[in-house]
This record gives C-alpha cells, sequence and structure tokens, in this order.
C-alpha cells in the first residue's frame, strides 16, 4: 500500500472515531465511519456483537488489533482499490476523494473529481473535458495527474465547494441532520 493511501486511511478513521448507534445518523450503527446498514456483511460485526455485553463497551473495541485491521483493510479494499484512487498521484486529491467517498459514497466522490475537473478546466485551456460518470479510469487519473501543480489547491477547492453544497441540501432537506453539519464543516471541508 503506498503511503498517500495509508494517510488517507488514517485521517478518514480518525474523522469516524469509534463506535456510534445514533438514531438520526442515517447510517445507523457504525464503527469507524462503516455503517451496518450499508456494510452488513463486513466480518467485524461479529467481533463487534461479541463485545456489547462487555463492561467497557465501546471502549474496548480500539483495543482489539484485529479489528482494528479489519477496518483499514476494507477502506483500502472498498474505498481506495475499487475507484482506483491508487492511479491518482495527488496525496492531497486521494486523502479528500478517499474521505468524501466514505462519507457521500465512492461514486458521488468520483463524479465530484470529474466535475471539479472540468469546472477548473477553463475551457479546455488545460485538457479535454471529462465524462462524469463516476469512474476513475485511466482517463480521469491521466487529467488529474497532468493538471498544473501550482492550481491543484483550486481543484481541491471545488471538490470540497461540491461536498459542501451536498451537506448543505442533506440540511436544507432533513433539519434533523443540521446536528451534523459542524462537523461535516469541521471535519470534512478544508477551508
Amino acid at each position: 500500500m503506498r503511503t498517500i493511501d495509508q494517510q488517507a486511511i488514517i485521517k478518514t478513521i480518525g474523522h469516524e472515531g469509534g463506535y456510534v448507534n445514533d438514531p438520526v445518523d442515517r447510517g445507523g450503527e457504525t464503527y469507524r465511519g462503516i455503517a451496518r446498514k450499508f456494510w452488513p456483511q463486513w466480518m467485524g460485526w461479529l467481533i463487534i456483537d461479541q463485545q456489547k455485553n462487555s463492561l467497557d463497551f465501546p471502549k474496548n473495541l480500539k483495543h482489539i488489533d484485529t479489528l482494528n485491521e479489519m477496518v483499514v483493510g476494507f477502506y483500502h479494499k472498498n474505498f481506495l482499490l475499487s475507484i482506483n484512487l491508487d492511479l491518482i498521484d495527488s496525496g492531497d486529491i486521494v486523502k479528500e476523494v478517499f474521505d468524501s467517498g466514505v462519507n457521500c459514497g465512492s461514486k458521488t466522490a468520483s463524479m465530484w473529481l470529474q466535475e471539479a475537473y472540468n469546472l477548473c478546466n477553463q475551457n479546455g485551456q488545460i485538457g479535454k473535458d471529462l465524462v462524469v460518470d463516476g469512474k476513475i479510469g485511466p482517463t480521469t487519473a491521466a487529467a488529474v495527474n497532468s493538471f498544473p501543480k501550482q492550481r491543484m489547491n483550486i481543484l481541491l477547492g471545488v471538490l470540497n465547494l461540491l461536498q459542501g453544497e451536498r451537506y448543505l441540501n442533506i440540511c436544507r432537506k432533513d433539519k434533523s441532520q443540521e446536528r451534523f453539519l459542524h462537523g461535516w464543516v469541521q471535519n470534512r471541508i478544508k477551508l
């Protein structure tokens, strides 16, 4: 695993925290960002369920090495390799798309990368616009990797704007989700 991939996973795990079972959270029961509702077959749930009767649950979970290794493996397989982030050279872009993918869905995060590239492309002056299909393949990777390094912060900023727009729309549609907005902005969006 590349160093930037490891850094992306560590950063996201830090945002996700530990065990949560908040009835208002759309993901429901979650461990380090892995929602049982969306990933019921993840093998880590077996360990978590075995620990629920422990007196120090859920604090004891962070000390179970096997579970921690399963989390890292899960993220590497399902959110890095599955969308080909290993083809992207910029560590900042990898971290942002990975973290957004964990929080908002990989296809959505991949589409944001493609849309951000197109918006920053200055009407084709940097390269050909990308098809916004949510699939990071050789064409998307080559475009992002050839994006001018001195303007990479602009591309990153547009990614964050697109993500921020999503969070605002969630809160506009469902006022109960406003309680998560501060955390989303503080932890997920680089200002």
